[in-house]
């Protein structure tokens, strides 16, 4: 829960008496290793992305040589 007008507040109390479900070590291990092995994909796509790009950017200059 949380109280005030502008930025909303959490009341102390209530959130030290509240309980946290945490993951075990191995699945968080595990959900660390996917979002390694997601970020390794992301880059790699995104340096393709970028040689396509100058790859277009040559093409369009010598179409209009």
């Amino acid at each position: 829960l949380s109280a005030g007008t502008k930025m909303p507040r959490s009341d102390w109390k209530k959130v030290s008496s509240t309980y946290f479900f945490i993951p075990k070590l191995t699945e968080q291990t595990k959900i660390g290793q996917f979002f390694r092995s997601l970020d390794s994909l992301i880059t790699v796509n995104q340096q393709k992305l970028d040689k396509l790009k100058e790859l277009k950017k040559s093409y369009l200059q010598k179409m209009f040589v």
